[in-house]
């Protein structure tokens, strides 16, 4: 059976090696897990809107995990714009949390408050966004889809404006920051997917990230077919154990590979996890 690549050449089934690989790296990703939820008037860390009240959660020594994942997923799906303002807001600290506790506060902050010219976030506005963003899911538009969120303060540009649309679709998206982009730019056969960050009114941008997407997807297709077929190649970390992968999983190796400092790349994409012996 062949797929297709982002660059539309056919590619061969993964191999016995290029899958552990691929799960070997998914094992290994860490990053907190930190987010923001519902609190009361009388106790609550931020005021989202006149009756949206939020208390920043921070697990000690806890990796991002599917539960996580889901609650976000919920938050990014609900028909309650105040849910939908939530989980944006929560998505910003989760994402900013590695540059420390307060700088992820402050970030939140300005995007409920407005920052210089980006203008406050309402629920309604949260919701408006967002609706678009999902409608062009349901056609796997994630160009589109990246291009919905312009107008939010704080998602402007790739790195978080992916990470939104990644936990909207995790089975169909993954997230596209700067250690993804630095990784990719020294390989060969990513040429066309390592120009990703930017304003994401950027048509470049768009389609790199429409391109990312679909390579993840493709990656995370063999991998389930493999399962399909009987091989060991469900993806395990901490407390997820015997998973089958999504694209947001397939991004999450990469990532996890390109923080050990390791960004070489073999010709072969479908290798493009495998250490050098």
């Amino acid at each position: 059976m062949k797929f297709k690549q982002a660059n539309n050449l056919p590619t061969a089934f993964l191999s016995d090696s290029e899958a552990r690989h691929y799960i070997e790296a998914r094992s290994q990703y860490q990053y907190p897990k930190a987010y923001l939820e519902k609190a009361s008037a009388q106790q609550h860390d931020i005021a989202l809107s006149g009756t949206l009240f939020g208390r920043f959660v921070v697990c000690p020594a806890s990796n991002t995990d599917l539960s996580l994942d889901d609650y976000h997923h919920q938050l990014l799906n609900a028909n309650d714009p105040a849910d939908r303002l939530l989980g944006l807001a929560s998505v910003i600290y989760w994402g900013y949390f590695t540059f420390g506790d307060a700088y992820a506060r402050n970030r939140v902050d300005w995007f409920i408050n407005g920052h210089q010219a980006q203008p406050p976030t309402t629920a309604s506005l949260a919701h408006a966004h967002t609706t678009r963003a999902l409608h062009h899911l349901t056609t796997l538009n994630m160009a589109q889809a990246l291009h919905a969120l312009n107008g939010l303060s704080q998602l402007s540009r790739t790195p978080f404006a992916s990470k939104v649309i990644a936990f909207m679709a995790p089975s169909v998206a993954g997230i596209y920051d700067n250690r993804i982009a630095t990784g990719l730019a020294s390989a060969s056969w990513a040429s066309g997917l390592s120009s990703g960050i930017g304003q994401i009114h950027s048509s470049r941008v768009q389609h790199c990230y429409q391109s990312w997407c679909l390579y993840l997807s493709q990656v995370a297709s063999h991998l389930n077919l493999g399962i399909g077929l009987g091989k060991p190649w469900q993806w395990s970390c901490g407390k997820d154990q015997g998973q089958a992968w999504r694209a947001l999983d397939v991004e999450r190796a990469f990532f996890a590979l390109y923080g050990m400092g390791d960004r070489r790349n073999p010709e072969n994409p479908h290798s493009a996890l495998e250490r050098p012996e």
